[in-house]
Parts: structure tokens; C-alpha cells; sequence
């Protein structure tokens, strides 16, 4: 593996490794709003309804591309734990992604790659930095995910192409 991508890998692994030992021992989620977006998701995947209750929309959700996604994936779950599960890993594998786009945006900036290693390990390693918001079904490392490939598409050339791309994920 290049020392291009070894450390976002590493972060990665981390997150991943983190959460396994987490979910083999509890599906508990920390935080309740990830209840809601799973409330609100199974509520437009069997019903088409924008809310929580049948026929009542609302807007009870800060992301609704999260909740879409949560609702996509409500289909592949046979039953409400296993849905919990599932998207706990959704959550990790986006908070992973995050971690290898904050890994490519450092390299951008020329960080020397032992500050990039001690940045995407603390980052991959400290709790509350969307790994506790991963495994509770929240919306936070998709935001992640994209301030990262927005602030490296920020950094990247001049283009039409890259200020589309920016303002459509800065927009998510």
C-alpha cells in the first residue's frame, strides 16, 4: 500500500475495529435522534409519508438525505434489530469514508506524514468526534464525509467542474 492512502486506511481500520468490538456487545444507540431517523425512514419506505406517523408529514429530521438513505436500506432488514445493526454499519462505513477523505484533504495540504498519522489515528480514536454518532444512527459523519471532499475540492484547481461539485455538497 502507498504511503498515499496508508494512514486514512488506518483511521479507517480503527473506526471499524471500534465499532465491531461495540456492536458484538450492544446495539444500544447513545444518542435518541438516531430512533427518530429510523422512525421517520421506516415511515417513508412503507408508506411514502415525509414524517414519523402514517399520513402526517413532518420535518423531524435535520438531514433529509440521511433519512433517505436510512430508508433504502430499510428494506434489507428482516426485523427492527437487525435494522438497528445494519445501520449502525452504515453509520461506521460512512464515518470510515470520512476518515480516508480527511486523509486525502491532508494530503493536499502537504502534511507531513507523521502529523497526518497522528491526525487520523486521535481522529479515528477519540469518541465523540462522530464515532459515538456513527454507531447512533445520526447524520454527523455524513457531514463529515462531506466538509472533507468539499474542503478538498475547495483546495484542488480552479474549475467549473470542482465549484459545481463544492456548492453541490456544501448544499447536502
Amino acid at each position: 500500500m502507498s504511503e498515499r492512502y496508508r494512514w486514512g486506511f488506518v483511521g479507517a481500520a480503527i473506526v471499524v475495529a471500534l465499532g465491531a468490538f461495540y456492536l458484538a456487545r450492544s446495539p444500544v444507540l447513545f444518542f435518541p435522534d438516531g430512533y427518530i431517523y429510523l422512525a421517520h425512514a421506516r415511515q417513508f419506505a412503507t408508506s411514502g409519508t415525509w414524517g414519523i406517523n402514517p399520513g402526517e408529514t413532518s420535518f423531524s429530521v435535520t438531514s433529509p438525505l440521511w433519512a433517505a438513505i436510512c430508508a433504502a436500506f430499510h428494506f434489507l432488514s428482516s426485523s427492527a434489530d437487525g435494522y438497528v445493526r445494519l445501520m449502525q454499519v452504515v453509520g461506521l462505513a460512512t464515518m470510515a469514508a470520512s476518515l480516508l477523505a480527511l486523509d486525502a484533504l491532508l494530503q493536499r495540504l502537504e502534511v507531513t506524514p507523521i502529523l497526518r498519522a497522528l491526525v487520523i489515528v486521535a481522529y479515528a480514536a477519540l469518541p465523540l468526534n462522530g464515532f459515538f454518532y456513527a454507531i447512533s444512527i445520526m447524520e454527523t459523519p455524513l457531514y463529515l464525509l462531506f466538509f472533507f471532499l468539499a474542503a478538498r475540492l475547495a483546495l484542488g484547481e480552479a474549475s467549473t467542474r470542482n465549484a459545481v461539485l463544492f456548492g453541490g455538497l456544501c448544499g447536502m
